[in-house]
């Protein structure tokens, strides 16, 4: 094969089967090289062998027995053609320095996304809403206009405000506004530059209060105030403080407490977190890291994190949502939805499909731009994880207050990709909305996906979630 290429002499046939006809580009055979010697970089210097004595043919051994690599780079190859034949025709420049690529899936129709406004699409822990008496002094003091002698109360009343739309599903009309109405307020009290503001606008442009995202103005609202215990255990399932009540409750926790409000705040998808808990603690165990700073233990719905290291917690909850999402759109705990290779075709609901789709080729593209210096940094969900943890770091500087990031990666990711990921979260916002439409109704119960769990007892805990 390699042979007839290499000739002066081709029919037209056979060019139709060249290289510039493989649907895969120079560039793209150089990503691939990065990746294999990440991946298997460390195996060649254990035998001593330098990356410059490695072969092509060890190179397309690697390649072809890797999933992820195969499954990025080779499976687009015709038939006929392998690993080796694709380093040849590289070696040889007869690769494109560029290719058309393939058509990105359209996004999810979410304008007619049904109002929620009497219920929350997330399922806070049970609390006492404020009493009508402490609202209307709130509301009014939130409504002052702030002067240096009353700065400290007119923010904290504006924060208080900003948490009670997370705990109480009644209060826009408890307050005689609607649910938007308040949304703009709450904009309008955040300290985010004139900037920001027009960001956020813009990408709430056609949604309704179901898909609305204010991301940036609530992490401006949460950075001006001092974030309590009690502000932050309603959002949880548990928080274990253990030995460490008193840094919890002392200058440490408030920066923690902080970081982790920030960061649920910032990413602004109406998740329930209900279900995930968290555990400050000491030393944390994990056989792949010699000094962890934190770890999502998905079994347990758990966030182990030492009190110092605030800046970990994107990460770790980008992980919590990665696994979350495939419950929600899977109904499976075996794969995160970012490593997750489901048959789409087999999913019923076109609308799943569709998002399915669309959150795959996100994650294919945020890894063209992230770390491949190892198998660890190259496996998608942990780069789902660092792409939350820089997406939250984002929304922070967009607030207008820095908030400590995690440790630089090498990942490139770019403003498109966080905006790309901001219409990511407004379509999950909407297909929960539309399976609480669903699960509402009996007669449409069998009509939602295919899932691998017991059926009834999703539909018990997804009516118990939405508070029916």
């Amino acid at each position: 094969m390699w042979y007839r290429w290499s000739q002066e002499q081709v029919d037209e046939s056979e060019k139709e089967l060249g290289p510039s006809r493989w649907g895969i580009s120079a560039p793209q055979v150089e990503d691939m090289i990065r990746r294999v010697k990440g991946e298997s970089g460390q195996y060649y210097r254990d035998r001593d062998v330098a990356w410059k004595d490695v072969t092509d043919n060890d190179i397309a051994l690697e390649a072809a027995n890797n999933y992820e690599i195969y499954n990025r780079f080779l499976s687009k190859l015709p038939e006929n053609v392998d690993a080796s034949d694709l380093l040849k025709a590289y070696r040889a420049g007869l690769l494109p320095q560029y290719i058309t690529p393939p058509a990105k899936t359209p996004p999810l129709d979410v304008t007619n996304a049904p109002e929620i406004e009497d219920k929350l699409l997330w399922s806070p822990k049970k609390t006492e809403p404020l009493a009508a008496n402490s609202l209307e002094y709130i509301y009014a003091l939130a409504n002052s206009r702030m002067i240096p002698s009353n700065k400290d109360k007119v923010s904290d009343a504006r924060y208080q405000l900003l948490l009670e739309t997370f705990k109480d599903p009644q209060l826009s009309s408890k307050l005689g506004i609607k649910q938007s109405e308040l949304n703009k307020l709450l904009r309008r009290w955040s300290n985010m530059p004139a900037r920001s503001l027009q960001l956020e606008q813009m990408v709430n442009q056609g949604q309704n209060v179901t898909t609305e995202w204010t991301g940036i103005s609530n992490s401006s609202i949460v950075a001006m105030s001092q974030v309590s215990a009690d502000d932050i255990d309603d959002f949880f399932d548990n928080i274990e403080v253990g030995e460490y009540a008193q840094g919890w409750y002392g200058k440490s926790g408030v920066e923690l407490r902080n970081g982790i409000l920030r960061t649920i705040m910032a990413i602004d998808s109406h998740q329930n977190y209900g279900d995930l808990s968290f555990k400050i603690i000491d030393i944390i165990v994990n056989p792949r890291s010699k000094d962890p700073r934190g770890q999502y233990l998905s079994s347990k719905k758990l966030i182990e994190i030492k009190s110092t290291y605030r800046e970990t917690i994107a990460h770790e909850i980008g992980h919590y949502l990665d696994d979350k999402w495939a419950q929600d759109l899977l109904g499976t705990n075996i794969h995160t939805l970012s490593t997750s290779t489901p048959n789409i075709s087999m999913i019923k609901d076109p609308e799943v499909q569709q998002f399915l789709q669309i959150f795959k080729e996100f994650i294919m593209d945020i890894s063209e731009r992230s770390n491949v210096s190892s198998e660890y940094m190259q496996s998608r969900n942990e780069v789902f994880a660092r792409f939350i943890a820089q997406f939250v770091h984002w929304v922070n500087l967009k607030s207008g207050t820095y908030e400590m990031a995690e440790d630089y990666y090498g990942d490139h990711f770019t403003e498109n990709q966080f905006l790309r990921f901001v219409k990511i979260l407004q379509m999950k916002s909407y297909l929960d909305a539309q399976k609480r439409e669903h699960f509402l109704d009996p007669a449409n119960l069998d009509q939602w996906g295919t899932r691998t769990d017991n059926l009834a007892d999703y539909v018990d805990a997804r009516k118990k979630q939405v508070n029916v």
